[in-house]
């Protein structure tokens, strides 16, 4: 299960997916009888109920075009 993301890993993702205006893929695994397995199912409540939580900042947001703070300010995004 090491290679399974956590919850807290996918939402994080998700929510650096949504500030930056893309969009979030999710592949999960189905077993023989085209169930989702738990491990999963719990993941996807999880974000879901991120996104119902949240679902102002994420579906009434606009996007920022531009910078209006002060010259001496610069914004950098990081990835790791």
């Amino acid at each position: 299960m090491d290679d399974i993301y956590s919850s807290d890993e996918l939402i994080a993702q998700l929510a650096q997916t949504i500030s930056l205006g893309g969009n979030f893929v999710l592949n999960i695994a189905i077993d023989a009888n085209g169930r989702v397995l738990p491990v999963f199912e719990e993941r996807l409540k999880n974000l879901g109920d991120f996104v119902n939580d949240h679902s102002d900042a994420i579906f009434s947001s606009k996007p920022w075009i531009y910078q209006s703070d002060v010259d001496s300010v610069m914004y950098v995004i990081f990835q790791h």
